[in-house]
């Protein structure tokens, strides 16, 4: 079994995909494999659980009237 770099999850996801598509709401790039896979379920929950109060703020400080 070949190891897993360090850098990307057990199945071979690389975490700053999966937090760049929860910050900017990108589409993901095998949305099957996603749906099916516990490491990037979980990195992405987590992901959407940290970045949930950023989101908060944002909308508090740029409410969507002045856009």
């Amino acid at each position: 079994m070949t190891p897993v770099p360090a850098d990307r999850l057990p199945c071979g996801a690389v975490p700053a995909d999966l937090l760049t598509q929860v910050t900017e709401g990108t589409a993901p790039r095998d949305p099957a494999h996603q749906w099916s896979c516990p490491h990037c379920r979980a990195a992405l929950a987590e992901f959407e659980e940290l970045w949930t109060p950023v989101r908060e703020l944002a909308a508090v400080l740029r409410p969507a009237w002045l856009c």
